[in-house]
């Protein structure tokens, strides 16, 4: 008889955190919070200026932070002075001291080394905070996000505790922020914006000579707008008008094709100043605003706020080719299909419908994506109109104004990395409402409220950036496959100076293939030319679980990624902790199986939120992770959270691990273990699972994989062939596991929704035990070249020990030759190279290298073949190897 294995539904483990204005005071009660984008400090729970004469803020040098110690040595009472460049403090009958230039220090009487010297910046002494903490013998702390703690206790403070994150995200707001009463704002506009100038929306008057300017004078520019233009004439001149469409209960994508048309054809106007542009934009925005658009669809609330955000840069662009008639026409469509509905819910009066809302401030969902989009789209058209007439100043005053503490809030969930409990795509869409919202403030106000400067937001984009692999998008839950093109990150290069940023959009138009944006031309900084080099290789997030690894950018280059565990922010999820993903080659070899968002926007959100995961691709059998005891329901504990628990790497290797037994407990399971180890040099990754079940249980393993699939005859490998390249997947160890290979479709056990995507034609290899109790196994993942058709690996025990020095010695060569030339653009540090098959047809076979490392160093050359048009160089000094990669791409 077939043992009754555990089949318990999962339960809500993870607790709602509230934090009290009680418990931030307790917390913060001896210590100052400082953070490097305000020049305020937060000091035993009073706010103070950190100097009365200048603008000073801590900073960052090398990863350290530097912050006033003049400043910070009053702030907890201790007598100190500031002299002949040195600052001395006076601690318990000992002198504590420092000078600019000198990292020497006196620390109550006894010297120290400080790894960077203090230095002077507009009357104190900034000295790093692990010198500062001996000076005063406290504590100190700064966590990357951007969070700096010094006083007692300081480091009892942890960003990876929720509870902690919440108190310091509540404590640091009035540091940074600032909240205005609906007269300040209606007073800075009228201020900024005499005789209701336009336009104000992200430009103005004064900015858009120097866009022209940009235009004219920067070729890549200049390219760029040609491109945009050439799109606007064949898409949008000579458009139908749009009609009101719902699918199934939105009216959205109407609402974001009319921002589209309306934003592109406005752009073209201010810089072209051809009439035919303007009027297509407003014949446009005067069909939404007409009886033809009855409502805005306001039971669902993004679909408002976007066509809210695309009447009002039209209104704000087109303006001097506006009619009064035409402006009034507008301002009432605005107050009485965007406005209105919005005070209800800033105000809390009762609303039509819970799907619209994004003021609830107990609703699990909050804050998310739709807080950027609701403000951003009502604050733009209130900034667009707020003074044309004294009624509207009163709505658009209270709309900016109310709108500001949700956004404080929101930003705030940024921190410490950047990363994003929705997922890539939401992230992509929270932060492009985020921009427009803050460049029109800046613009209309001259401020945004401090918004931009929460610790963390800046860091978004490298949370981006790490999602981004080599092939698209790692598309978790419901985000998009595709590698998302975010023009933000063109305002974010400029908002924050950070010309990485700037170049790394340039960098992904170009390789990605993408069309630039209008707000790519608005946005870029001409001075933040260059490339990419600075940008990290690896990233590990909180808030979004994320790790992920690559041996370059490229769309050839190796790439991995690794997800923990999360909840989405009480949103859209999938069962798919322990997910990773390969690229390589230009292809996806393990991937993940996509979103299920076009099912969930054509039936009316049918099933999407059920406990029992009807839709295949939302489930863990649909996931690159393990399924223990199958069932009708769901797979995993989602609201189990886990952060990736163990991150190491160096030049060549990358650690990945983490436990998930909480996601899983509640089927019976003991402990899960799951460890990642990447080679960024022979492109190889080892996949190692630990799990333990309390009673025999039935166990899956699945990898979901790019390509066509052949299992050896003893099952202890597969090889996947993707094009003319081929992967080894291959089975460690002296376990009973084999392969196994089949469609992509759901276990006979599970549910089968019936409006699902249809994935049968996708393949994945698994791992099937009945009854077991544990299962350790190793999984090795190998790019194969020429004629191979197998790998040796050596064992190993457990891969998380595994021991990463600071750096590793690889071997490499001084040169490459391919069919008797050169190879171009060789470096010894780049690994991978794609050549046209078409033009080195002759030299598959004819490729060599010269090693320039040790003395007997060998070289071998595995040459490529039209079956499989990948070779490899090995180069082998006897105490270790390197590789590189030739792959001619049809």
């Amino acid at each position: 008889m077939k043992q009754t294995y555990i089949t318990a539904r999962a339960t809500d483990i993870t607790p709602v955190i509230t934090v009290t204005d009680e418990q931030v005071k307790q917390r913060m009660k001896d210590v100052i919070l400082m953070t490097p984008t305000s020049s305020k400090a937060l000091v035993k729970n009073t706010v103070a200026d950190i100097s009365q004469s200048a603008n000073l803020t801590p900073e960052i040098h090398s990863g350290i932070a530097f912050v006033p110690a003049l400043f910070a040595a009053k702030a907890l009472g201790f007598s100190a002075e500031l002299s002949d460049s040195a600052v001395t403090v006076s601690l318990n009958g000992k002198t504590s001291s420092a000078k600019a230039g000198d990292t020497a220090y006196i620390a109550l009487g006894n010297e120290q080394t400080a790894p960077l010297p203090p230095y002077e910046k507009n009357g104190d002494l900034m000295v790093s905070i692990d010198a500062l903490a001996g000076m005063l013998a406290t504590q100190a702390i700064y966590d990357d996000g951007g969070y700096i703690i010094i006083g007692k206790d300081a480091e009892s403070f942890n960003l990876a505790n929720k509870t902690d994150k919440k108190i310091l995200d509540k404590a640091i707001a009035p540091v940074i922020f600032v909240t205005p009463t609906a007269d300040e704002v209606v007073a800075m506009l009228k201020t900024n914006h005499a005789q209701k100038a336009h336009p104000r929306l992200m430009v103005t008057a004064d900015t858009i000579g120097a866009l022209k300017d940009k235009i004219a004078n920067d070729p890549d520019v200049a390219e760029w707008y040609q491109a945009f233009l050439a799109n606007c004439n064949e898409n949008y001149l000579n458009a139908d008008l749009l009609a009101y469409e719902l699918k199934g209960v939105r009216l959205l994508e109407v609402s974001r094709k009319v921002l589209e048309h309306v934003s592109n054809l406005s752009f073209a106007y201010l810089i072209e100043g051809d009439e035919k542009y303007a009027a297509k934009a407003i014949e446009q925005v005067m069909n939404v605003c007409s009886e033809a658009f009855p409502d805005w669809n306001q039971k669902h609330f993004l679909d408002v706020a976007e066509m809210a955000a695309a009447v009002a840069i039209g209104f704000d662009w087109c303006n001097d080719k506006l009619s009064q008639t035409q402006k009034n026409q507008i301002c009432e469509a605005l107050s009485q299909k965007a406005f209105k509905y919005g005070l209800m819910q800033l105000r809390g009066e009762q609303y039509p419908t819970t799907s619209g809302l994004w003021t609830d401030l107990n609703a699990p969902t909050y804050p998310g994506n739709w807080v950027s989009v609701c403000s951003g789209g009502l604050s733009m058209a209130a900034l667009a109109v707020g003074d044309e007439s004294p009624e509207l100043e009163a709505v658009a005053g209270e709309i900016v104004s109310g709108c500001v503490p949700h956004l404080q809030r929101l930003v705030a969930k940024f921190a410490p990395d950047g990363s994003w409990k929705e997922g890539p795509t939401y992230w992509s869409y929270a932060y492009r409402y985020l921009t427009f919202n803050f460049a029109s403030m800046f613009s209309s106000l001259g401020t945004d409220f401090g918004l931009s400067k929460a610790p963390g937001l800046h860091k978004g984009a490298y949370f981006m950036i790490a999602m981004t692999g080599s092939v698209a998008n790692f598309d978790l839950a419901n985000s998009d496959k595709r590698a998302l093109s975010c023009p933000q990150f063109m305002w974010l290069g400029a908002r924050y100076d950070d010309a990485s940023l700037t170049r790394y959009r340039k960098w992904f138009i170009k390789n990605f293939g993408t069309r630039p944006d209008y707000t790519d031309i608005l946005w870029y900084t001409t001075s933040h030319d260059g490339d990419i080099s600075a940008i990290a290789t690896e990233t590990n997030t909180r808030e979004f679980p994320i790790g992920a690894t690559r041996s370059g950018y490229g769309t050839d280059q190796y790439y991995v990624a690794f997800h923990g565990a999360d909840d989405g922010g009480g949103r859209i999820v999938d069962l798919d902790c322990g997910q990773y993903i390969i690229d390589l080659f230009g292809n996806r070899w393990v991937k993940d199986m996509g979103s299920e968002g076009e099912m969930y926007g054509s039936h009316g959100d049918e099933g999407i939120f059920l406990n029992d995961y009807p839709y295949y691709r939302m489930r863990a059998e649909a996931h690159n992770t393990i399924v223990v005891n199958p069932g009708f329901y769901e797979d995993q504990n989602y609201s189990a959270l886990k952060d990736i628990d163990i991150f190491r790497y160096n030049n060549r290797y990358t650690l990945m691990s983490s436990d998930f037994t909480d996601v899983y407990a509640f089927k019976g399971v003991q402990l899960f273990e799951r460890s990642i180890l990447a080679d960024k040099v022979s492109m190889s990754t080892i996949i190692q699972d630990k799990v333990r079940m309390a009673v025999p249980s039935d166990f899956y393993s699945f990898i979901h994989v790019g390509g066509n699939i052949d299992i050896s005859a003893d099952g202890k490998s597969a090889i996947i062939s993707y094009g003319s390249n081929k992967m080894l997947v291959k089975l460690l160890g002296k376990n009973k596991f084999t392969f196994g290979a089949t469609s992509c479709v759901a276990l006979d056990s599970s549910p089968h929704y019936p409006y699902g995507a249809d994935d049968s034609a996708s393949r994945k290899l698994y791992i099937k035990a009945d009854l077991i109790t544990e299962a350790d196994y190793t999984i090795c993942i190998t790019p194969l070249c020429g004629t191979e058709t197998d790998a040796v690996f050596e064992p190993l025990a457990d891969i998380k020990d595994f021991v990463i020095a600071e750096c590793e010695a690889v071997p490499t060569v001084s040169a490459i030759t391919v069919g008797g030339a050169h190879l171009e653009g060789f470096s010894p540090d780049k690994r991978i190279y794609t050549l046209s098959y078409a033009d080195y047809i002759s030299g598959l076979s004819d490729i060599s290298a010269v090693s320039i490392d040790a003395e007997g160093a060998q070289v071998s050359v595995e040459k490529a073949v039209d079956d499989n048009r990948c070779a490899r160089i090995t180069v082998t000094d006897g105490n270790s190897t390197g590789y590189y990669f030739i792959n001619f791409e049809s």
